[in-house]
């Protein structure tokens, strides 16, 4: 995966799934060792699921430890297992640009009680917008 999507000036963090081979997971951390400014292993193993358990853990793990370098960084992709980006980092770089920090989530076929109800899941309280106070309040109501 690495070779089909590296470009240097990127970052790559790998979070190892607890279940993994070790004979895998040896060779990811060699590979973050060969890449070492710019390819890491998250601390962390999860056991994940392809239901969806634990792959949040894993990608704020992985996030946790993005943030802690030192390299001042603008956008995350989050991929996980077999997933390949469809387009080239060029032209992910154009699309975030015009997204302007906006954020581009999917979601299909939610697992059941997996959605905190008593959370606020209006615009306002989805925080989607980096200014709140103005950007919500423009939107028009889908009812």
């Amino acid at each position: 995966m690495l070779s089909v999507e590296y470009a240097p000036h990127n970052v790559y963090c790998y979070s190892l799934d607890r279940k993994a081979d070790k004979k895998f997971k040896e060779r990811i951390r060699a590979l973050s060792r060969c890449f070492s400014k710019n390819v890491f292993v998250s601390d962390e193993e999860y056991n994940v699921y392809s239901s969806g358990k634990n792959v949040s853990r894993s990608h704020l793990s992985c996030l946790e430890k993005l943030n802690k370098r030192k390299e001042d960084w603008k956008y995350v992709v989050l991929l996980q297992n077999h997933d390949l980006p469809l387009r080239t980092n060029a032209e992910l770089v154009r699309i975030f640009k015009a997204y302007n920090g906006t954020n581009d989530i999917a979601t299909k076929n939610i697992v059941p009680n997996t959605v905190v109800k008593s959370l606020d899941w209006s615009l306002k309280g989805l925080r989607l917008y980096r200014n709140e106070g103005e950007s919500w309040t423009r939107l028009t109501p889908l009812t």
